[in-house]
This record gives C-alpha cells, structure tokens and sequence, in this order.
C-alpha cells in the first residue's frame, strides 16, 4: 500500500507571503526629502537620487528611516508579510547597532540592525502586514531616532495559499526541466505542507479545504480546517491518502472568508514511485518543458512542436549521495546549469558586444533559441570523471553568427562535484564577457523566493571574505590575489567559482534598486522563450514566465593567447559549507610538489583539476607521492597518459574512496582519490 502524508497548516495575521501579487505598483515611504517625490519610471533612479557603484552612496545627514515597499508578498508560518526594503541611517556620531521596530495596532515585530553603515544601509526584509497602516521606527540605544508609517497592506491579497513537498524529489531526475511553481512533484509516502494566509478581518472564522482527485476526478484525500480572522492562529493536521499510483493528481485549495471570497489555487501533483539514487556520471536526456512556450511578447506554442523533429538531447551529471545536477538543456540553448528544483545557477558564457559588425541586439548563444549552432555532447563519463564539450557560435537575434566568432567549452567534474570549466574563445576585435553569475528562475517563481538577499560571497583562501547584500551590495577586493565566489541558494549546496588572479574586471548588476518589482535584475527574454528581444522584468505580473536575473560579473584575463584563440579556466563546484570551498581552492592553487617511479611527471594541469604523468613503456606498478605545499591535498587527481590496460588497481593509505576510469579510447587512465591529506599521500597503481 502507498501512503502519500499531508500536512495542512493554517495561519493567519501578522506573517511572510509567497504567491505573487500582480499589482504593477509600489510606493516609497520614508523620512527623506526624496521619498516624498512622485515614484520614478522603471529603469531609472529616483530624481535627484545620487549615482552610485557598488552601494557607494553617501550618507544622509540625519537619522533615516525609509520602506520601499514591493509587490510580492508569501504566506508563512506566522500569517502575511510583504517584501520590502528598508533603509535605515544614523550620523556617524551615533553609529552604532540599532533595532527596527514595526508596529500594527497591539502587535509589535522586531529586527536588530546591526547593519547602520553607509554603504551597507539597506536591508531586504518581509515586513507583517496587519490589518492596517504600520508604524517603522529606528531606535538605537533605547532612543527613537526615526519614524515613518506605510500602508503595508495596499494592493495585499485577501489570502494566499503556499504549498510544498518536503524532501522533494529532484526534477531532473524525473524528466522535467525547468518545472513551473504551480506544479508539484512527490513520491508516495512524502509529506506535502499546505499552508494559508490571510489578512485580518476581524471576528469571524474562515473555512480552508485541500482536496486531492485523481485524474479520473475520484477524491483521493481531504482536509478542512478553520482560522480565526481577529488573531494569528495556527492548527496543523494530516491526512493519509492510501493506493496512490503513479500519475497526475490534482490538488484543490479553497478558503472562503466571512464575506463569501474564495480564494482558490490549483496544483498539480505527480506522484512517482522512488526511484534509486542515480549515482555519478553523465547521461542524454529529454528534458521536457510543461508550459507553453512563448515565441513573441504573447504568442505561445508548445514544447514539443518546436522540439519533436529536431534530433537534440540533453546532457545531464548527477552526483551521488546529493541533490547536485548540472545540466546542459535545450531550453537554455544547451547553456550549462547548477539545475535545483528551487533555482538554476549558470556561470555565462562568452559574450561580444551588441549591435556591431552588422549584429541585431545582443551577440551570445543564447539568442541561438533553437540550438541551431549551439551543441552538447558527453566525451567521456567514468567513475572517475565527466567531460562534456558545449560548442556554440556567437549569434545575434536574428541568428546570424557575428565575425565568425564561436567558441568550445569543456566542464571537467569529479564526484566530489568540483571540477572546470575551460572556455576556448575563437574571437577577432571588441569588447568580449566570459563570466556572470545567472540565476534562472522557473515560471511562476520571483528570485527573491529562492535566492538569499546575502546572494553573494567573495573571499580568498586565507580568510579575507565580502557579503554582497541585495539590493544594494558592496564589494571591495583590490589587491586580493585570487578571488573565490560563491552564490547563496538557501537549502542547497552553493555554486563556486575560483579565479586564480585578483586581476579581476567586477560589475554588480544591482542597478537601479527603487523600481525593481523584487530584490534583482530579472529579464523575460531567456530561457525557453522565443522571438523576445532583450527585455527587462518591469511588472510583477511576469512572473509567471521564465525568467533570468543576473548577479555579478568577474571577469579575468585570458590564461592563454594565440592567433584568434583565447583561453580561460575557472575552477568550478556545489559544496555546503564555506571551509570545503577554500580547501578545494587552495589545493588548485597550490598543489604541492609530485615525484613518481614507473611515471614521469609532467605538469598540475589546472585546467583538468589533476596531475599529469606519462607511463613509463611496460611499468608494472607506478607509485606517485604528493606533498603539500603551503596547502592540504584534498580529493586529487591523476592522469596518466601511455598506463597499459595491465594496470587495473590503486591504492592510496588514508584515501576513504579511490576511483578508476579510461579515456581516450584507454589510453588515458584516470584516478581520483577522495580524501584530505595533510601530510601528503601515496598513490600506488599495480
């Protein structure tokens, strides 16, 4: 029998918020001379806002309070809140921690600022939305120092509903590339938590149901509760439905307030059955897409129209033991991704600049909508390693590829989930980008819902570090030798990646704050759709469509120049936890000193992540000894070119895992060893 658990949790008043509102306004409010002004158009800052770069904007001269509400609000475990950002500044004579207080009525909700510095003022924070206007006040040693009220509530949704599958399955796995936020995916047996937000509406109770049906219309399970409207209340229940079979259900939320309005969200759920843990290495695929496909500003199509005869699949590496998938997909013009169900992450790809040399709007592969030029194949996948090549042409909107430029890419991963990305750029004159950090957000999700507004750490192998806040971060690295970065997806392992020269051109795409719909820049025109030029997100009712929002450009110097070509290498990975980053950043960089018997060593190639020997003609056994050299060795690896089909084992004292693999039609023997070492390691292949 298959169990499939519901959880219903009920909440109302004071609360974070989660489905979209589609009010295409906002206000400002504050204490400052400028917030009295009319609100600015889109894409321009407000009058007589001073400009700024990296956050460098100056302090006011007086304690300031301001809130620069957003239309997005999310039901939470507490009730309703609305996104805003708050500015809070005090003189420097009184800089010091202060505490935001924010009042509705009798309730009252606190956030410590410990953040009053001119370049790091603001602050994206999900405000409560009472049942009326709401009092924001800057205290700092018990003192008031500023005041603003704001009507939190205008253009608030009566209710919202927020539901979620926990430990969801992975949606690569399954099939489904960027799956929309409308839909769930589950396995029988796992817990599904419904939750409900409302606005107080003073006495009264509300009635909230989910109901489960099948696809043949059968209820399959049920769940009712009541709210209390005059208070924040919060019941929890669940419910077991039995005989779920693989298929699509239909999933029905209703409340029905006092007044008669009901609120309504439908989510469709597929359950399937649990599937094994795919392991690691690489394998094609057809990722679908289940929304229409936007091929103008309006006009849609499906996905399978555009895609059924074109002979193109996907690429997909898996990692054992995560939930780490990175993913070449057609629906990102093969552009490679970190693929999370909440969020996708790319590292860019290499960029000419607009509308020169005859070119219509931007020149990258992602105006290659069909992937007429751009291509992904597996070149090799082993125990030990993934390579996969990702070739492109450099392409306008009109696909038409722009001074014959175009460019090959090969991403090296190991199962520690880290590895390269080298780009080979086949380029002639102008300006050209190599690097940005892009998060991709399914339909229907805003960013803000899946990126932490801390979005953005740089930091270096000995401890220096910056935060890069949202929505107006700040950054600093000049004389830094290397620059380690990494992108903050709450619940997931964090995208890096390592420069190995300070030397480093950084742009923060944060600009401009104020008339942003949520916390970053976001555009409509990529992934999946079609026949949209470059197009910036203005109105909070796009969500609903693919979208992409660009974070921090870091872009180095080539590692290698010849005629026309170019070379890059950055290292690349997932991992949990900050301290792992830099130690798989400094082994890169400092990868000790090698002597091997039966091998001759030949290079630390960083851009394969691994050391180089070559066989000696007949070796039986070779032995490689690895010491460290100002930093541990941790998971290496080794190719060893001319090692004959004899040598099938190896060894490594204290390793917890050692993998073998072949390429090059087995001419290449690949090793990696998991393991941190540091005394240095001995490797023995017999």
């Amino acid at each position: 029998m298959m169990r499939c658990v519901f959880a219903l949790t009920l909440t109302c008043g004071l609360c974070l918020a989660q489905v979209e509102d589609t009010t295409p306004a906002w206000s400002t409010f504050g204490t400052r001379e400028i917030d009295k002004l009319p609100r600015s158009t889109y894409a321009e800052p407000l009058w007589g806002e001073p400009s700024w770069y990296y956050g460098s904007s100056p302090l006011p001269e007086g304690p300031v309070v301001a809130v620069h509400a957003k239309p997005s609000f999310r039901a939470g475990p507490n009730g309703l809140e609305r996104l805003c950002v708050v500015e809070a500044a005090v003189p420097d004579s009184h800089r010091q921690n202060g505490t935001l207080r924010f009042t509705a009525g009798p309730d009252i909700w606190q956030h410590k600022a410990t953040w009053l510095a001119p370049k790091t003022r603001y602050r994206a924070l999900w405000v409560p939305v009472g049942s009326g206007d709401i009092a924001a006040e800057l205290l700092v040693g018990g003192r008031l120092m500023a005041r603003t009220g704001f009507a939190v509530t205008e253009g608030a949704p009566a209710g919202l509903f927020d539901v979620r599958v926990l430990r969801e399955p992975v949606y690569v796995d399954n099939g489904y590339g960027l799956m929309p936020a409308d839909h769930l995916l589950a396995r029988a047996g796992q817990s599904v938590r419904v939750r409900f937000a409302c606005l107080p509406a003073g006495p009264g109770m509300a009635k909230v149901s989910a109901t489960l049906k099948d696809g043949q219309g059968a209820v399959v399970g049920a769940l009712q509760g009541v709210i209390n409207l005059d208070r924040t209340t919060v019941t929890s229940n669940t419910l077991a439905t039995s005989d779920l079979r693989p298929g699509d259900y239909s999933l029905k939320l209703e409340a029905r307030l006092p007044a008669g309005d009901t609120i309504v969200e439908r989510r469709r759920l597929t359950v399937v059955e649990p599937t094994l843990d795919p392991g690691f290495g690489a394998r094609y695929a057809d990722l679908r897409y289940t929304n229409p496909v936007y091929v103008s500003r309006e006009a849609t199509a499906s996905w399978d129209s555009l895609w059924q005869d074109s002979g193109l699949r996907d690429v997909v590496i898996t990692f054992a033991d995560s939930d780490r998938r990175f993913v070449f997909w057609r629906g990102t013009s093969y552009v490679p991704c970190w693929a999370y169900n909440s969020s996708w992450l790319t590292y860019e790809w290499l960029e000419a600049e607009p509308d020169y040399h005859g070119a219509v709007g931007c020149v990258e592969p992602i105006m290659d909508k069909g992937c007429k030029y751009s291509r992904a194949r597996i070149v090799s996948s082993t125990p030990a390693r993934v390579v996969v090549h990702w070739s492109y042409a450099l392409t306008d909107f009109e696909q038409k590829i722009i001074q014959d430029e175009r460019a090959d890419e090969y991403y090296v991963f190991y199962p520690d989930g880290v590895g390269v990305r080298k780009l080979i750029g086949w380029i002639k004159s102008g300006w050209h980008e190599n690097q940005e950090f892009i998060a991709l957000n399914r339909p229907g999700n805003a960013p803000h819902k899946s990126l932490d507004p801390q979005a953005v750490t740089l930091m270096t192998v000995d401890g220096r570090s910056e935060r890069m806040m949202w929505p107006r971060p700040f950054a600093d690295i000049d004389g830094w030798p290397h620059v380690i970065s990494t992108v903050n997806i709450p619940g997931r392992p964090s995208p890096f990646m390592v420069v190995n020269d300070g030397q480093v051109d950084l742009k923060v795409w944060s600009d401009p704050y104020v008339d942003k719909p949520g916390l970053f820049n976001t555009y409509i025109h990529w992934p999946v759709s079609r026949g949209i030029r470059t197009t910036w997100l203005d109105d909070a009712s796009d969500w609903h469509r693919p979208t992409h929002s660009n974070l921090v450009n870091i872009v180095s110097q080539e590692e290698e120049r010849t005629e026309g070509c170019s070379i890059w290498y950055w290292l690349i990975g997932a991992a949990n936890r900050e301290a792992d980053i830099r130690g798989f950043s400094a082994c890169w960089l400092s990868p000790g000193i090698v002597q091997a018997q039966g091998a001759s060593f030949t290079e630390y190639d960083q851009s394969q992540r691994a050391y180089i020997l070559q066989a000696t003609d007949r070796a039986d056994s070779i032995t490689v000894t690895v010491k460290p050299d100002g930093a541990e060795i941790v998971n290496p690896a080794f190719v060893i070119t001319g090692a004959g089909h004899w040598l099938r084992t190896a060894q490594c004292e204290g390793a917890r895992r050692v993998e073998m693999g072949r390429e090059s039609d087995g001419d290449d023997l690949v090793v990696w060893v998991e393991g941190r070492f540091d005394f240095g390691l001995t490797l023995t292949i017999h």
